[in-house]
């Protein structure tokens, strides 16, 4: 994995099958990530520093990474969607199917915009809520499915994309920080029903707001350390 910060640029390895983590690296680098401004010279020699070194320790090259970033451009969407039947049918198709349409509006109404998160809120059949697919096969009327996008600009990815394939490595998945970040701090609070948490870095600041293990709110701001 590589964090792609805006003061910090870190790299964690980790087991596979295990998740236990091997090492992590760290170097500061101020990066600016703003589209208008958008610059990657600075990382583009630390992150070759980086890989280098992980080599090192590792005694084989990487070809391949996860990236976390955050963007001050970076948004989230809410949307829900509902889908009526008259008779039994399978809901998992049905489940697919709305995902499907969900990905396709978002994606024909926010152009040059790519989603990096695609977050089931939570389900609704007939009016009683499910968080979770139901094991059971149900006899339904109406489906309706509530769901969060994060998206980030086609230009930062197009860009960041670029600056990897330079270093001979391919993004295999791409994150929020924040939202990765504030997902795992929530684990860490079971005792707590509702939990808000706020992510002041750099350059901006997320707050996410969880009911249990369910994502309610999340939000970024173009404010952050740097200005206070």
């Amino acid at each position: 994995f590589i964090d792609l910060g805006s003061s910090k640029i870190r790299l964690g390895v980790f087991n596979k099958e295990t998740s236990n983590n091997l090492f992590v690296l760290e170097k500061s680098c101020i990066s600016n990530f703003n589209l208008k401004n958008f610059d990657i010279k600075s990382p583009n020699e630390i992150i070759k520093d980086l890989v280098k070194s992980a080599e090192k320790k590792l005694d084989k090259h990487i070809k391949n990474i996860d990236l976390m970033i955050d963007t001050p451009d970076m948004f989230s969407i809410d949307i829900s969607l509902k889908k009526s039947s008259d008779s039994k049918k399978n809901i998992y198709n049905d489940i697919q199917s709305l995902l499907l349409e969900a990905k396709n509006i978002v994606q024909n109404n926010y152009l040059g915009k790519k989603i990096i998160h695609m977050i089931v809120k939570k389900f609704i059949l007939d009016g009683k809520e499910y968080f979770k697919i139901p094991d059971n096969d149900l006899s339904y009327k109406i489906l309706i499915i509530e769901l969060k996008f994060i998206c980030i600009s086609n230009k930062i990815w197009e860009s960041l994309r670029k600056l990897f394939k330079s270093n001979f490595i391919d993004i295999d998945n791409i994150y929020c920080s924040s939202y990765v970040r504030a997902s795992n701090c929530n684990l860490l609070f079971d005792n707590y029903r509702k939990k808000v948490i706020l992510d002041i870095g750099y350059s901006r600041s997320a707050i996410s707001i969880f009911d249990e293990n369910r994502i309610l709110y999340f939000n970024m701001l173009p404010v952050g350390g740097k200005h206070i």
